[in-house]
């Protein structure tokens, strides 16, 4: 039987935050000009992840990294800063997860999906549900 997983200081906080805020939750931003977090949106809230202008005018999201061609990409304001990936040890800037370490209890649940952006947008599971699926599966998750 293996030990425990022990989560950091840092994976603690989010897994809570997201099990009990009251944030409105949206889909395809980390956050919208509205307020609206997705899961990984509320990382860079609670870390308090320095935010940067828009790449341009009328955007609707909030970005928390420099865009990746001059012209802008919308792909700053829907993943994770590598940095706060790394602090949170993720396998991936868009919350990938490995299927195969997924309880059996979740895995019917997933529809094939292995994103936590995926859990949020397309399942469009609330946060406290997405907070109990991290939990329960940190080995997935989180690079050990």
């Amino acid at each position: 039987m293996s030990a425990p997983f022990e989560f950091s200081a840092d994976q603690r906080l989010w897994i809570d935050d997201l099990k009990t805020t009251d944030a409105k939750q949206g889909t395809g931003l980390l956050q919208s000009v509205n307020g609206e977090f997705c899961c990984l949106g509320r990382a860079c809230e609670i870390f308090q992840t320095p935010q940067v202008p828009p790449a341009r005018e009328n955007v609707k999201g909030v970005a928390y990294a420099a865009p990746i061609e001059p012209s802008g990409s919308d792909q700053v304001y829907a993943i994770l800063p590598s940095d706060l990936r790394k602090r949170l040890n993720l396998r991936s800037d868009a919350g990938l997860f490995l299927i195969n370490r997924v309880s059996a209890d979740w895995y019917d649940k997933l529809d094939n999906y292995n994103m936590l952006i995926d859990l949020n947008d397309q399942l469009e599971w609330p946060f406290e549900k997405i907070g109990r699926f991290i939990e329960e599966n940190p080995t997935a998750v989180f690079k050990c």
